[in-house]
């Protein structure tokens, strides 16, 4: 008889589906959880945005008036050639650039530019069309850079300097108060708010990297023939008592939630920005969407010079003897790689390699991790364990797959969220922080067997699961009386799957070696009938297994009992048979 052929025609006393998208629990479960906790949604947000079609002024797109644009005249902050130059003609009036886009009423629009003078030092940053007077702003493209609003009421008006090769960047914020064709304009000055006047045919400014955007963004998102725009899986906040359903970056739900109590040691973990995290060769400043849909990522950008190691230095920040694991959400963007170790000590470092899917390129004495989130950010994670008295983290930009001195520009970087440091093995989901630690309460779901009107006797148990825990004993399923009456699936150390029973204190256990702790795994339990498999494999029996009375136990979904030994992961579906299933049904159960 083939496996395809013996699913269990038995229908299951409890039958529960936590990824089928519906993100309700069953009305006979019991959950808790004393405190808010965050999960991976399967509400997307906007993530980034550009409403710009060109991000370099170009002549086929981008309109001229008493001026030429052309493409790809100097070096870019980024060091290739793409910056454009604005050149005025010889005409009498006023010498600009501009580009359409189509808006709504109420649009919070941010734009950014970079610009560096080419025989005029002053130029004015337009949006026009959708306000009542326009909004104007000059900007003084010599010496530490100056701002000055000519109409409207920006906000957050800015200007600084990049690097050393004349360089500025240039931002505002206004809000838009009717909806239809929108203006981004350029235009230049040869004095201060002097925009018409006789060019010269020579004068004028470079252009690169302007955005346009709803979402407040201070980053480019480089466009070339249409605008960018995309959204992400949202890290979202459940409050007490609320369960959580777990989505992966694809969209596709993962399960529901269970993880032990943690706390994030890493205070301002919410805030990248906070002097706590000691920028060195580099700063960082708010500048982008996080993971949690909001304007939360901070940039980290490099200084300028070489033999620099651009990073975030967290002072005596890791414990001594102690297994802890510090993680932070990514988005790379001029560097691609990054290095995290007990403060450049090469035995205790792990190189990430955060092109494509993401990988570790190397690991010394430490291990880490890489998950892809969506829209460019990945979660990584860093564990070590033992180091010196309150060691120091670093946390270093690279741009090449060993560790080694950069040589900066005051604009290439990458984006950080959400950091945090646990004395844990693995990172359980984000805590939010500002100036103290703060602790999420363990999740708790459980039925009692009379809810489901199982009555004892023989017994099949199937769950199905992922847990990247290292820890003995993450908890999957347990039918438990107490500590001597119980059937229970767990993962061990080894990444194992174990099923295990007691009955008045005589103990039996299977472990499935080698089949790894993630999957589908069932387990039967008849008295001298114990057989357990996973994920279709081979089934190991132990035919001296007694059994115990469980006509009185407690279902615990995700825990081993009701206070121990959560499974840290995602529960995709347990249930529970009264009857001892055979090994081809136990088989095809666990099958995929």
């Amino acid at each position: 008889m083939s496996i395809s052929n013996s699913y269990p025609t038995q229908r299951p006393k409890l039958n529960l589906v936590f990824n089928g998208g519906s993100d309700q629990l069953d009305s006979r479960l019991s959950y808790s959880r004393s405190s808010t906790g965050t999960f991976i949604s399967n509400e997307k947000a906007l993530s980034s945005e550009n409403l710009l079609t060109y991000s370099n002024p170009n002549d086929a797109v981008w309109t001229e008036s008493g001026s030429t644009v052309t493409t790809g005249q100097t070096t870019s902050p980024d060091g290739t050639s793409n910056a454009s130059a604005l050149t005025e003609d010889s005409s009498t009036g006023i010498h600009r650039t501009f580009l359409s886009t189509t808006v709504n009423s109420g649009d919070d629009l941010t734009i950014v530019a970079f610009l560096k003078a080419n025989g005029r030092t002053i130029v004015q940053l337009g949006q026009t069309g959708t306000y009542g007077t326009g909004i104007w702003v000059e900007f003084d493209l010599s010496g530490s850079g100056t701002a000055t609003t000519r109409f409207g009421s920006p906000t957050n008006v800015s200007i600084a300097q990049v690097g050393s090769t004349g360089w500025y960047k240039v931002s505002y914020s206004s809000t838009t108060d009717s909806a239809g064709t929108h203006y981004t304009q350029l235009r230049l000055c040869d004095s201060a708010d002097s925009v018409s006047y006789s060019g010269d045919g020579t004068s004028g400014i470079y252009v690169y990297g302007c955005n346009l955007s709803n979402t407040g963004q201070l980053v480019t998102d480089s466009t070339s023939g249409q605008i960018h725009r995309e959204y992400a899986p949202t890290l979202k906040t459940s409050a007490a008592n609320e369960p959580r359903f777990e989505y992966g970056a694809s969209g596709n739900s993962e399960g529901l939630l269970i993880e032990a109590q943690a706390t994030n040691l890493a205070t301002y973990g919410s805030d990248l920005t906070n002097a706590v995290w000691n920028p060195l060769s580099a700063t960082a400043a708010t500048a982008a969407i996080g993971p949690d849909g909001t304007l939360s990522a901070a940039k980290l950008t490099s200084g300028t010079g070489s033999g620099i190691y651009p990073r975030f230095r967290r002072l005596s920040f890791l414990s001594t003897s102690k297994t802890q694991t510090f993680s932070v959400y990514v988005k790379p963007l001029e560097y691609s790689y990054l290095n995290i170790s007990q403060d450049g000590h090469s035995t205790q470092m792990v190189h990430y390699n955060l092109t494509g899917s993401g990988s570790i390129s190397s690991a010394s004495g430490c291990s880490g991790t890489v998950e892809q989130c969506g829209n460019g950010w990945f979660r990584i994670s860093f564990t070590h364990t033992n180091a010196t008295s309150s060691a120091n983290l670093a946390i270093v930009m690279q741009s090449t797959a060993t560790y080694s001195s950069e040589t900066g520009n005051s604009y290439d970087g990458m984006l950080f969220a959400s950091a945090q440091l646990e004395d844990a093995a693995t990172a359980s989901s984000f805590i939010g922080t500002t100036s103290s630690t703060v602790t999420r309460s363990a999740d708790s779901c459980s039925v009692a067997v009379s809810e489901i009107n199982y009555v004892g006797g023989p017994t099949t148990l199937f769950g199905d699961a992922v847990s990247g825990d290292t820890a003995n004993y993450r908890g999957l399923l347990s039918v438990r009386v107490d500590n001597s009456n119980y059937i229970s699936l767990y993962g061990n150390s080894a990444y194992n799957r174990t099923a295990t029973t007691s009955a008045d204190g005589v103990f039996s256990d299977i472990m499935l070696s080698g089949t790894g702790a993630n999957g589908k795994v069932a387990a039967r339990l008849d008295t001298n009938n114990f057989a357990a498999v996973q994920n279709g494999g081979a089934v190991t029996t132990d035919t001296s297994a007694p059994l115990p009375d469980l006509s009185s136990a407690t279902i615990y979904i995700g825990s081993w009992s009701a206070t121990s030994n959560y499974l840290n992961g995602t529960i995709k579906r347990v249930a529970l048979f009264n009857v001892a299933l055979s090994d081809v049904e136990l088989q095809s159960l666990t099958s995929s």
